[in-house]
């Protein structure tokens, strides 16, 4: 066989295989099953759902106090200490026994004056008028018109009844049963006298706190969500104004009853210093609405606002906060949009 001869059966052969494989590769191509949905790789997101719920803007805050100068508890009885209930960094409250004077107990009282006279039917006066509005507010009511009649005697027999003493008389209210509190929650900072001990007219039981003068937010929040708020210290709850400050005299004697006052106050005196921080939450009276979305659905930020597309269509919100991945909005209006856009045109800008 001739070497041209076996070039061109070589040649034809290679030919052959090219075009065989060459086919085959159609037929698997043309004949091959298309890739089930299910295990097709995800699209992109074009939007997501946004999500609404109720906010109160909580913020942990510190507070700043001042206080009235210290004021001594003092005993308008004379005698032997029989019985006290004085502590240290605890709460006086007004309605309550606080000590026994030869065996008698001593009722703390929170009146706007202290009682300076014994008091009989038919006598009048400011000082009256005070302790008719403490007898009201502590569960025994009596008309507030500044003249002690039966009904005042009355109340004032029953708050002694419910302090044990069933024997006091219904004629007469004498001052030498009652102690001073300037508040109606009363902080003792220290005890000064103690059980067996004799004490004369106008002799110093203890020393409390004058009570609270002012409360205020330092440094006050500058991206709070507008509208009325409340500050809360261990559960109480006070309403404080746009300054951050406290000063409603109803909400500053609460806060002076809580035991983070009394704990601050306490190591104030102690120490002599500044005491212990106090820090409450500050949040909103009622909630607002807030919308949750994504922090890519959101463009286009100056500031705490921006723009967020829905379907093509732009809606300002303003920002008020953000956690774990989520950015929390406010829609203006009544705009109320149920889903946002995660790639917006330049055709859905807010104007």
């Amino acid at each position: 066989m001739s070497r041209r001869l076996l070039s061109r059966i070589t040649l034809l052969s290679v030919i052959g295989i090219v075009l065989f494989a060459g086919g085959a590769c159609a037929a698997w191509l043309w004949f091959s099953p298309a890739v089930p949905a299910s295990l097709a790789g995800p699209s992109a997101a074009a939007e997501a759902p946004i999500a609404y719920r109720d906010f109160t803007d909580p913020r942990t805050v510190s507070l700043a106090f001042t206080s009235h100068p210290e004021t001594p508890l003092v005993s308008e009885a004379s005698g032997r200490l029989t019985a006290s209930s004085c502590s240290p960094g605890t709460t006086v409250e007004s309605g309550l026994p606080f000590a026994s004077m030869n065996g008698e107990p001593l009722i703390a009282l929170a009146t706007s004056a202290p009682l300076w006279r014994d008091l009989a039917a038919g006598d009048r006066g400011d000082d009256v008028r005070s302790l008719q509005a403490e007898l009201t507010r502590l569960g025994f009511p009596v008309t507030n018109d500044g003249a002690v009649g039966t009904q005042t005697l009355a109340a004032v027999a029953k708050l002694f009844a419910r302090a044990g003493d069933d024997a006091l008389p219904a004629t007469t209210i004498s001052t030498a049963r009652f102690v001073w509190l300037p508040t109606p929650a009363t902080t003792i900072l220290a005890c000064d006298a103690h059980v067996g001990e004799s004490l004369g007219v106008g002799g110093t039981l203890a020393t409390a706190v004058g009570g609270l003068a002012s409360v205020s937010i330092v440094p006050l929040p500058r991206d709070l969500v507008d509208g009325a708020r409340t500050l809360t210290v261990d559960e109480v709850t006070v309403p404080v104004d746009r300054a951050g400050d406290v000063t409603a005299t109803e909400a500053l004697s609460a806060l002076a009853g809580t035991p983070s006052y009394a704990s601050a106050t306490t190591s104030s005196r102690e120490t002599g210093s500044a005491g212990e921080a106090i820090s409450g939450q500050l949040a909103l009276e009622a909630p607002v609405e807030i919308a949750t979305v994504p922090p890519t659905a959101v463009h286009s930020v100056r500031g705490n606002s921006g723009c967020l597309s829905s379907r093509g269509t732009g809606y300002p919100v303003t920002i008020v906060g953000s956690q774990l991945g989520q950015t929390f909005v406010r829609f203006a209006g009544e705009a109320r949009p149920t889903s946002a856009d995660l790639s917006p045109t330049g055709d859905s800008a807010c104007s």
